[in-house]
């Protein structure tokens, strides 16, 4: 019973993040990510501690900012930024 209610409520927070766009938890390391640390949650502890591991995970997702720079950041004749932004990516 635990696990279908769990695994409803991922597919509709899965689902509703896909139709309002712009979730930075729908990028697919972000994804992958989740999904196998609430995995090993679930297995070594259960239904509960995957659900609040899932729940942290996808808010910390969303709060922290991206840690690449847009390309409009990046101050034009800037030599530092092109090459640590040209690095990273």
């Amino acid at each position: 019973m635990i696990e279908k209610i769990l695994a409803g409520t991922l597919a509709l927070s899965i689902g509703g993040c896909s139709m309002l766009g712009g979730f930075n938890s729908l990028d697919p390391k972000n994804l992958i990510k989740t999904a196998a640390t609430t995995a090993v949650a679930y297995t070594v502890a259960g239904p509960l501690p995957a659900a609040a591991n899932l729940a942290t995970s996808i808010a910390i997702d969303e709060v922290l900012p991206d840690d690449k720079p847009a390309i409009s950041e990046i101050e034009e004749g800037n030599q530092e930024q092109m090459i640590a932004y040209i690095v990273q990516n």
